[in-house]
């Protein structure tokens, strides 16, 4: 009996007022922050010293189609505005950055965006997944240019394009994307054929490869993907050859009116 009480003398019993939310662990707050709209996110930082050392080092950015919805003026996108909260946010991280998504809505003006600050910031935050979605060039309009320095980001695993156009080929410095084992495009223009060889040789580990609607090349050759395992296209017929791809599994294509689906 005396021990009994013994023990319940030494239970920690929680103080009323107890600050739950200033003392949850770092990998749980970095989960609720994940899930929260970023708007929300950014404002636990006024929670406690934690929480905004938590916002400043969050490691996933996702600037999505809510994210411009909140920040439009009088029903119009103030493009200068939102293009400096996007900077801003980046220059005040602190840490590794592990994704980062950005959807741009279908605007001229939206053209003018600081992308090629925002990629330099994130190869040196050791991105691993980046989503780049952009309207701007969307049913006819002229696509954005991707910059180059799109190349510095060596530690991508997974890379997704929508819409731009590719005119760089990797430069000479360039290690290329040892890491990356999915690559997603759609609606990519390249210059001209080669642009799409050298982004694939620069991708030795490179597993998942989607192909959709996508242009400026007159055939597809996958010697330099000898591990690739997955394969997607559709949009216009090229002739295609797969002499090295010897560990391809699963065959998607989808060319105008003729539709093949392979499993091997």
């Amino acid at each position: 009996m005396a021990s009994s009480q013994s023990n319940i003398k030494r239970t920690k019993i929680p103080e009323p007022n107890q600050d739950l939310i200033s003392n949850l662990p770092s990998h749980l707050a970095e989960k609720i922050l994940k899930r929260l709209p970023l708007s929300m996110a950014a404002k636990t930082s006024v929670l406690s010293r934690k929480w905004r050392r938590y916002w400043l080092s969050i490691r996933h950015l996702v600037f999505d189609y809510t994210f411009w919805e909140e920040h439009k003026i009088s029903g119009h996108y103030d493009y200068q505005n939102i293009s400096n909260i996007i900077s801003n946010i980046l220059l005040h991280h602190n840490g590794p950055i592990h994704e980062f998504y950005l959807y741009v809505p279908q605007h001229p003006q939206l053209i003018n965006l600081n992308l090629s600050q925002w990629l330099s910031f994130l190869s040196r935050a050791g991105i691993r997944r980046l989503s780049l979605t952009n309207f701007v060039g969307f049913g006819g309009a002229p696509k954005t240019i991707l910059p180059s320095c799109i190349f510095a980001c060596s530690e991508l695993v997974k890379l997704k394009l929508h819409c731009y156009e590719l005119n760089y080929t990797p430069p000479s410095d360039c290690m290329g994307f040892a890491h990356l084992r999915t690559l997603k495009l759609l609606l990519v223009k390249f210059k001209h054929g080669g642009l799409f060889t050298s982004l694939i040789s620069s991708c030795p580990r490179l597993t998942t490869l989607s192909l959709e609607y996508c242009t400026g090349f007159s055939d597809l050759k996958f010697e330099h993907a000898s591990i690739l395992e997955s394969l997607t296209i559709q949009g216009s017929f090229v002739p295609l050859d797969f002499k090295n791809a010897s560990y391809l599994k699963r065959v998607s294509l989808s060319f105008s009116r003729m539709e093949y689906t392979s499993h091997r």
